[in-house]
């Protein structure tokens, strides 16, 4: 327990230095190839550092992963992915209705219009959220909050936890892609932001924070190309 959480606190700063390591030996005049400095490596190296820092255990490392890969084989190599990335998303889609309904075929009640979005609680206090093509829009009132599983794609969430209790900590992860997710939380809660944004951003407009803050919600995962509020 303590190694991994040493290796969580050291991860970010290695990330950091590898990245200027590699820019230094580039212009020191190595032999460093164009596409380590691409767009689509970036996305892979995030992938690779989310599934690193949560020991690969959350599945919100593949989104980047997977956008990085796809592209990147699709620009640096002589095989063209695009033609087949429509037809295997309609593929994924449809492996995703049939999953949903059998697993969940009634657990759909907090979406809002068209699209494959899910949520439920379970009696432990867990959140779980998948948002897909349509809003999520829910209000807990929770005796305690233990945390969840926020999955948002080209959709929005609307969470509000003002209504719950956190004793202790809970961890809440948030994964967006091309959306955005509100969270409204308590004024007795403490705040630890650490997700990983590319092309987006976490912000924090709470007005009212508690000295004495009865709990501790950290927030970890990635927003991409979205973002992430907090209001209370």
């Amino acid at each position: 327990m303590t190694s991994n959480s040493t290796l969580s606190r050291v991860l970010p700063g290695l990330f950091i230095i590898g990245i200027g390591l590699v820019w230094m030996l580039r212009v020191a005049g190595v032999m460093i190839p164009d596409w380590l400095f691409s767009w689509e490596m970036l996305l892979i190296a995030l992938g690779l550092f989310l599934g690193i820092k949560s020991g690969f255990k959350d599945w919100n490392f593949l989104l980047p992963l997977g956008v990085g890969v796809i592209f990147f084989i699709n620009d640096f190599t002589d095989l063209r992915l695009g033609k087949f990335l429509i037809p295997a998303l309609i593929i994924l889609l449809g492996m995703y209705v049939i999953a949903k309904n059998l697993i969940k075929p009634k657990n759909n009640s907090g979406a809002d219009g068209f699209g494959l979005s899910t949520e439920h609680t379970t009696t432990d206090g867990v959140v779980k959220i998948d948002a897909f093509l349509s809003g999520i829009k829910k209000s807990y009132d929770l005796p305690e909050f233990k945390g969840g599983t926020i999955n948002n794609l080209l959709a929005g969430v609307d969470l509000n936890l003002k209504n719950t209790k956190v004793h202790g900590t809970a961890v809440l992860t948030v994964s967006t892609l091309l959306g955005g997710v509100k969270i409204w939380l308590p004024d007795d809660v403490q705040l630890i932001s650490e997700i990983q944004a590319v092309m987006g951003d976490v912000d924090d407009k709470r007005f009212r924070a508690s000295s004495n803050p009865t709990g501790t919600i950290i927030l970890r995962g990635s927003a991409m190309l979205g973002g992430i509020e907090i209001r209370s």
